[in-house]
């Protein structure tokens, strides 16, 4: 903070709390939050990510082993779901959707402390707020009052870019994500608006469970005009045992919009349209060496998605004002 020349009000910062014990005096805290975090029934996502080669290359390696250790899939390296008719709105009406994610890994009923483990080892940028540390402990939380003992691990390698990549001896094809606006060289950071598909979550669900999920979604986009797929990922969630989580764990085309901008000559302010676009098209997938992707290895980025608990399992912790309008909207 002090080689930036910013105070803590500049940070989001936030101190796990403990029963009896003061983070520091009542006067100090008067910028203080005092929260609770639960996870329950939430997805999130890891979009900040470190730019910086030597960091890359340990979380690369640090996935490769995780999911060497795993041992043998129980499904892959082609996943199909055959969902069945879904009543989509009009004018598309019923259709029998089936669902095939190529490239693509499932491992059942993994360890939780293989997912603690793999969590506080992740090199997470200073900037991200998916915040491993935090959710660790809600999972360490969680388990003690007999909830997310086993978990799903998915290895999407689905890309369009068709960029060979071999993670813990699993061929996959990077994804491409559009790199947002704030990520940089000079703060080493690697930044995208969403990592996830969100049809991901289901691939653990079943076909029953679902259309369940797709219905209700679709009464309450229709009472509340929410977003579907938003709502979608929260019947999931609902739809999912409360011992049981997802790890969704998306390798990446090491990009940054730098990089972008540098390779496609445009004065156009449409980014995804004019500049994005073309770079997958004439550079990504045609494969042309570029120095800055071709040393890196590729970025590795975590989704959760984490059941609905009704027992109360939460993280007490006081945060400053800017935490609490990071994690959840602007203080009034």
């Amino acid at each position: 903070m002090q080689r930036m020349g910013r105070t803590p009000s500049d940070f989001g910062l936030a101190v796990q709390s403990s029963p009896g014990l003061l983070i520091t005096s009542r006067v100090k805290m008067r910028d203080g939050i005092e929260l609770n975090i639960d996870y329950s029934g939430s997805g999130r996502q890891m979009t900040t990510l470190p730019w910086n080669i030597e960091k890359i290359a340990e979380n690369f390696d640090l996935t490769s082993n995780f999911i060497k250790n795993l041992k043998k899939e129980s499904e892959g390296h082609s996943i199909k779901r055959d969902w069945g008719k879904i009543p989509f709105p009009e004018p598309v009406g019923i259709q029998h959707y089936k669902q095939t994610v190529e490239k693509s890994y499932i491992w059942e009923k993994v360890g939780y402390n293989a997912i603690i483990d793999y969590l506080l080892a992740f090199n997470e940028h200073p900037n991200s707020i998916f915040n491993a540390e935090h959710i660790s402990k809600y999972i360490t939380d969680a388990v003690g009052q007999n909830y997310l003992k086993e978990w799903n691990v998915v290895l999407l390698g689905n890309g369009n870019s068709k960029k060979d990549a071999t993670i813990g001896g699993k061929e996959v094809y990077l994804i491409e994500r559009m790199p947002s606006g704030d990520s940089s060289a000079k703060e080493s950071k690697a930044s995208f608006g969403a990592i996830w598909d969100p049809t991901h979550e289901a691939l653990d669900i079943d076909k029953e469970d679902y259309l369940k999920a797709w219905l209700a979604a679709e009464k309450n986009k229709s009472e509340k005009e929410r977003n579907t797929e938003i709502k979608f990922s929260q019947e999931i969630r609902r739809k999912r045992s409360p011992n049981r989580g997802v790890i969704l764990i998306y390798p990446l085309v090491p990009v940054i919009r730098e990089i972008v901008k540098r390779e496609i000559k445009t004065d156009s302010k449409d980014f995804k349209k004019d500049l994005w676009n073309p770079f997958k098209r004439n550079i990504i997938r045609k494969h042309k060496s570029i120095k800055e992707i071709d040393e890196r290895k590729p970025l590795i980025s975590i989704a959760l998605s984490l059941p609905e608990i009704s027992d109360h399992v939460s993280i007490p912790y006081v945060g400053n004002n800017r935490y609490y309008e990071e994690e959840y909207g602007r203080t009034n």
